[in-house]
């Protein structure tokens, strides 16, 4: 586990135990409050809030490449760059498995997605290069997404 991955993972935790405490300070304050002494009140305005706030419906990256894992992640950005209007800016970073090398690729190559298959034009011909594969994506030579 590399230092960036550590310090996401610190940041994250320090963070979930900021809105512990935090929520904590809250039950505290709130329980004194005539109209969420029922606790279906409580639970009502809280949904409302939460809802509302639009946080059910935003995307975490953190959350999601720990749960689904970082080809997940990778693949949004593959999704993003193959409709992205400026493709050619970016470029995809795999090892190939053959000359066990990493060769780079222009986000203008992406032909399209299949499954968890990123499918390029080289020249003519259509290279199948899996998910996991994909090292790093760059956008005008400066790390976008690292493995």
């Amino acid at each position: 586990m590399n230092t960036i991955k550590l310090k996401q993972h610190f940041w994250f935790i320090f963070s979930v135990m900021g809105i512990i405490f935090f929520w904590a300070g809250i039950w505290d304050g709130l329980a004194n409050l005539p109209y969420i002494k029922a606790w279906w009140t409580s639970l009502l305005v809280g949904l409302g809030m939460f809802i509302f706030s639009g946080f059910v419906l935003k995307e975490n990256d953190l959350i999601t490449e720990m749960f689904l894992g970082s080809v997940s992640r990778a693949m949004k950005i593959i999704h993003t760059i193959h409709r992205h209007p400026e493709k050619h800016l970016f470029q995809i970073k795999y090892s190939d498995k053959l000359t066990r090398r990493e060769k780079i690729l222009g986000g203008h190559q992406v032909h399209h997605i299949e499954k968890d298959y990123i499918v390029f034009l080289d020249g003519q011909f259509e290279k199948f290069i899996p998910a996991h594969r994909i090292t790093e994506i760059l956008h005008k030579g400066k790390t976008h997404w690292k493995q």
